[in-house]
């Protein structure tokens, strides 16, 4: 598996000079960008990073959590 900018795959399919947007067409463009371009497999980040991600967001979920539950008390006095 490849992960690549969308751009970079419609530029390729501009300078072909294609016009057709079926899901065909766009398979076949893929398909012809990668074996023209051979981009690199995509690897998962580390575990440790993973889970350095998943505490980050907890922690801005339950920020955010507290800011909303502040402004309702707010509001009600």
């Amino acid at each position: 598996v490849s992960v690549v900018n969308p751009g970079c795959i419609k530029g390729f399919g501009q300078s072909e000079n294609l016009r057709n947007k079926t899901d065909k067409a766009d398979a076949a463009l893929i398909a012809r960008y990668c074996a023209a371009m051979s981009p690199k497999r995509w690897a998962p980040p580390p575990l440790e990073q993973r889970q350095l991600r998943a505490w980050s967001q907890r922690i801005q979920a339950l920020k955010d959590m507290r800011q909303q539950e502040s402004n309702r008390l707010e509001s009600y006095t």
